[in-house]
């Protein structure tokens, strides 16, 4: 997993029930914070980042890039496979990632719900397994059994798909 928890910080204390902070930019530019209407200076610090690598996010209107992958089953999976599909979100995950993990029981819900409805839904692992032995074809296979996946779960050995979407980390999501 290529995301993490940045440098410390952030949450906790306050009383219980309170607003959330009312953050808008200054003229400076700094961020002031209001609570409950009063001006908090201690909260113009920016809030600590979230993550080791944060998404990029591809112009709106970006026609997808085509793709050829290996699923689970060893079957090829092609970008035109969903030419049918109202809307097709193509998901970048690493099986062993804590994010994934903590969010997949919600993505395989999701994948069940919208296809319904006519999106199509792939999963992309792309890590180096040379470095990720977790994140090659058998563990990958293993999730999508115990999972139940109802979409493709597909292999990019080569990491060329991941550098066409300039997907950053995972979970990296683009629809």
């Amino acid at each position: 997993c290529r995301c993490g928890l940045g440098g410390g910080g952030g949450g906790g204390g306050g009383r219980r029930g309170a607003r959330a902070p009312d953050w808008r930019l200054s003229r400076s530019g700094a961020r002031e914070g209001t609570l409950l209407g009063a001006r908090t200076p201690h909260l113009q610090e920016p809030a600590p980042k979230m993550v080791r690598t944060e998404s990029t996010m591809l112009a709106l209107g970006t026609s997808a890039a085509d793709f050829d992958l290996p699923d689970t089953q060893g079957r090829r999976v092609r970008l035109a496979d969903f030419s049918e599909a109202k809307a097709l979100v193509v998901m970048f995950l690493s099986t062993p990632c804590p994010y994934v993990q903590h969010v997949l029981d919600g993505l395989v819900a999701l994948g069940r719900e919208y296809q319904a409805r006519g999106v199509a839904f792939v999963a992309i692992a792309s890590n180096d397994v040379g470095t990720h032995p977790q994140d090659g074809p058998a563990e990958m296979a293993k999730l999508a059994r115990e999972k139940q996946l109802s979409y493709p779960y597909l292999f990019d050995a080569a990491q060329s798909v991941a550098r066409a979407y300039r997907a950053a980390c995972a979970p990296d999501f683009f629809v």
